[in-house]
């Protein structure tokens, strides 16, 4: 019987391919520095494969020291002296170029840092790319009327700041990059959008904040996310209610009618919704030929507005009150329900 002779880990090695040998002049990997000599550095680019990486090749030589890791360039699988040549330069340009593809491809935000300026806006750098980052696209653009001195002094200072950005266009033959920092910030609403529209439903009350106040409703804030409340969903009778009641700045509870399916638009809020609808607390306690409470609130030459108990308004033709007494507003009357259909929302009301 042959005897089976152990293999150790050394022998498997021998046995198997270099990585050497799989690479080729163009590929971007990881590595580890070795040693660092006077011109270069020794790295380790994994089994049975290293690497001289030159200093002027280095992204910053001055900063290499062993143990580091570092993402290098494949410049030659095999130089005069037979070494593999690598920089981390290129290893960098080649990184940025493909983090701002994929950036642009997936619309997300990446982070530049303004280096310079010049007449239509101002230079950045992503993973030492230069990009141009236009004034229209900047937030924070400075004053028009500023003299020359001072718009060059605010440029001065916005020098090394680092920005939010969205890459808008892309083209490596022309080395040509070209950002938006309002269009990060329009990714970071629509985000946070999602985010905050997904942990509410219909029915939930939550605060909201008046922002503006329109003809068609009010402009709310939820977590700093945009809802509307409509005009007819700030009270049962909109006639009582005035749209000039608020302000912004005011703070209001109001409850969730409508979330957008996609989470993108406005979710619908409703003022209203927070007390029942009157016309169904009419129905629960009264029917036809029953009497119910009123308030006179408003006196017209047709006859008089009253308010119910359950906070309905409604109007009595002068025909149907009883001409015993001069009425006025504030004046309290019990009045007989002659029609009611609350689904319809039909009533009519005559001296009791």
């Amino acid at each position: 019987m042959p005897v089976k002779k152990d293999i150790s880990m050394a022998d498997l090695m021998e046995q198997s391919p270099s990585v050497a040998s799989l690479l080729s002049r163009g590929d971007v990997l990881s590595g580890q520095i070795i040693s660092l000599g006077e011109k270069e550095a020794l790295v380790d680019l994994g089994v049975k494969a290293e690497g001289i990486l030159p200093f002027a090749e280095a992204t910053d030589a001055s900063s290499l020291k062993p143990g580091q890791d570092v993402l290098v360039y494949v410049l030659a699988t095999e130089d005069r002296r037979g070494q593999m040549l690598v920089s981390t330069k290129k290893a960098q340009i080649v990184h940025g170029w493909r983090a701002l593809r994929d950036s642009l491809h997936k619309g997300v935000v990446i982070t530049a840092k303004i280096t310079g300026f010049n007449k239509g806006g101002v230079v950045v750098d992503m993973w030492g790319l230069q990009g141009f980052l236009p004034f229209s696209h900047l937030v924070s653009v400075p004053e028009p009327n500023l003299s020359t001195s001072e718009r060059q002094s605010v440029l001065d200072r916005m020098k090394g700041l680092e920005v939010q950005v969205r890459v808008l266009e892309l083209d490596i033959t022309q080395n040509r990059i070209i950002v938006s920092e309002k269009g990060a910030l329009a990714v970071e609403r629509k985000e946070k959008q999602a985010q905050v529209l997904g942990e509410i439903e219909a029915d939930q009350v939550i605060k909201v904040e008046v922002k503006k106040v329109l003809p068609f409703g009010l402009m709310v804030s939820y977590q700093g996310v945009e809802a509307l409340i409509p005009k007819a969903e700030l009270a049962w009778d909109i006639s009582s209610v005035a749209l000039s009641n608020f302000e912004p700045g005011q703070e209001l509870e109001a409850k969730v009618l409508e979330v957008p399916r996609r989470l993108e638009g406005r979710a619908k809020l409703s003022l209203r919704a927070m007390s029942e609808d009157p016309w169904m607390s009419l129905s629960k306690g009264y029917e036809k030929g029953e009497l119910v409470a009123g308030k006179v609130i408003k006196i017209t030459s047709a006859g008089v507005v009253v308010r119910l108990e359950q906070g309905l308004e409604w109007s009595v033709p002068l025909s149907e009150l009883s001409q015993d007494r001069e009425l006025r507003a504030g004046d309290k009357l019990r009045l007989k329900i002659k029609f009611l259909d609350v689904k319809q929302k039909r009533l009519e009301l005559g001296s009791g």
